[in-house]
């Protein structure tokens, strides 16, 4: 572990405090928050050393070894079975689509998918008509995307990306910057690869979820190292507005695996019945703004 330790708070600068602790199989972790925007973060940092050895070791891969080992139609048919990725794409991709200025538009808009996958937003994007650059540096997600899209993702970490600013009309950053050592950088450095007005959108876990509520520590998502940062719509707003981006939208999403509904009593039986009424409740604690996850939507100025 690195010993860097951030006294204030990466996003505002404001003070913090310990939150809380967590301890997983790679050890216990100090989880601080900020006094003012709640921004809460692994605290102090891991190294990028560290990291790298930690993703490299199955153990603390949570269940990779089962995903590498799955091909294209297995995907798809888990998909088809349950299409989580499929809605996600559709939403996010298409929400951003409809917020591109196409009319300033000479040739086809751009979009660049960080960290794609096995390619389900690329696909969505290509769809829509984008011309997309994706990054992946997981070899297995690699080339499951390649086989969906007929696209290869660069196999290179976004921190080592080049691009001319002004790039890119759409970014997406889903399901990753709360990996990220350096938030600011990443936001940075997207705001400088976005063209003038383009969009860029953050997905992750909403740290000000009911679950973790009630849960605390033990909230699914709350799992350093791989998590380092924990964030809200509130502080997300404050790290937009610190990187000269303007929030023009904001979802609150719930959705939960059919595989943890059988687990509850009668799950498997009573599943007919337990899956609409899980929908429903999920769709409520969303209009509450207490969803498991949360997507910003943000212009560059």
């Amino acid at each position: 572990m690195s010993e860097i330790k951030s006294t204030t708070c990466p996003i505002c600068s404001a003070s913090i405090s310990l939150w809380n602790t967590k301890k997983t199989d790679a050890g216990e972790f100090n989880l601080d928050r900020c006094r003012d925007c709640s921004y809460v973060f692994v605290n102090p940092r891991p190294s990028l050393e560290y990291l790298v050895d930690f993703y490299s070791v199955d153990a603390h891969a949570y269940d990779r070894q089962e995903e590498d080992a799955m091909s294209l139609d297995q995907i798809l048919q888990r998909e088809a079975d349950w299409p989580n990725s499929t809605a996600d794409a559709e939403r996010i991709v298409g929400t951003a689509y409809s917020m591109v200025e196409l009319e300033h538009i000479i040739s086809k808009p751009s979009l660049f998918d960080v960290a794609c996958g096995t390619g389900f937003f690329t696909r969505e994007a290509l769809k829509l008509g984008f011309e997309v650059t994706a990054l992946e540096i997981s070899s297995s997600d690699r080339k499951i995307a390649t086989e969906m899209n007929g696209l290869e993702p660069q196999s290179i970490p976004f921190e080592e990306f080049n691009a001319a600013d002004d790039s890119f009309d759409v970014i997406i950053l889903s399901q990753i910057v709360e990996h990220v050592l350096d938030i600011n950088d990443w936001v940075s450095k997207s705001q400088k690869l976005l063209k003038p007005n383009g969009i860029l959108v953050i997905a992750l876990p909403n740290f000000d979820n009911l679950f973790r509520f009630i849960l605390g520590t033990n909230e699914p998502y709350i799992i350093p190292p791989e998590h380092l940062n924990y964030f809200s719509a509130r502080n997300l707003r404050k790290l937009m507005s610190k990187h000269n981006l303007n929030v023009e939208k904001i979802e609150w999403t719930s959705n939960v695996l059919p595989s943890a509904i059988a687990k509850l009593p009668f799950g498997k039986v009573a599943m007919p019945v337990l899956k609409p009424l899980v929908g429903i409740s999920l769709k409520f604690i969303d209009l509450l703004r207490l969803g498991i996850f949360v997507t910003v939507y943000v212009r560059k100025t």
